[in-house]
């Protein structure tokens, strides 16, 4: 397996595997957002109905 792709050249391997990675990255940093943004609104609703009480 490995001698095959280093006979085929690394260079479009490698690419494909490459963006692979950035696409999981990058749902993995907009899922992490996502939740924090989420988690941020919370507290920051209880922070105002704590207030207000």
């Amino acid at each position: 397996m490995f001698e095959t792709t280093a006979n085929q050249g690394s260079s479009g391997n490698l690419s494909s595997n490459q963006f692979v990675t950035l696409f999981l990255f990058s749902i993995l940093y907009l899922l992490i957002i996502n939740e924090l943004q989420r988690n941020l609104a919370f507290t920051l609703q209880n922070e105002a109905k704590r207030r207000l009480k």
